[in-house]
């Protein structure tokens, strides 16, 4: 047994004893899942994961209802996540990895190895299958950068 699971092992039986989160009790979170007293989870929400391969949630993060996130999934701060949304990180190397401020729309998925950036926005119904830049804006099937984000600003410039 390596240092990093027996760490995480023990993470894992101290998370069980505390509170859940703000979650509705129609929502079913993993006892394994790491998600910080702040977080707001909505109805319906499942977090499915096993020991080796937690869902970690960043702070002040929002799961509106019916999301699904299922695998090995690492969630930056400050992420809202709409309702009907389906996240999926296969194990540890084929985790799912989003960055802080990203907003992903409602029945948008995010399938295993992927690379979500900070400050991205995920559009409604994007189907990500590849890294996504940082300040970006995706849509469609298969999800295709439309835009990015000015830092500091709402506005959008196109892609050339």
């Amino acid at each position: 047994m390596t240092v990093h699971s027996f760490i995480h092992k023990i993470l894992v039986f101290l998370n069980r004893f505390r509170a859940r989160p703000n979650a509705r009790r129609s929502s079913w979170i993993s006892p394994e899942a790491i998600v910080p007293k702040d977080c707001v989870i909505g109805e319906r929400v499942k977090l499915k994961c096993y020991a080796l391969f937690p869902i970690t949630i960043g702070k002040n993060c929002f799961i509106n209802d019916d999301a699904v996130l299922w695998g090995s999934i690492v969630i930056g701060d400050n992420t809202r996540i709409m309702p009907k949304v389906f996240i999926y990180g296969k194990d540890h190397e084929k985790s799912v990895h989003i960055g802080d401020n990203v907003l992903i729309h409602a029945n948008a998925c995010v399938y295993k190895n992927v690379v979500v950036g900070d400050n991205v926005e995920i559009l409604p119904g994007a189907v990500v299958f590849e890294d996504v830049p940082d300040n970006a804006i995706v849509r469609g099937n298969p999800a295709q950068v439309i835009g990015f984000k000015e830092v500091g600003s709402d506005r959008t410039k196109e892609v050339k």
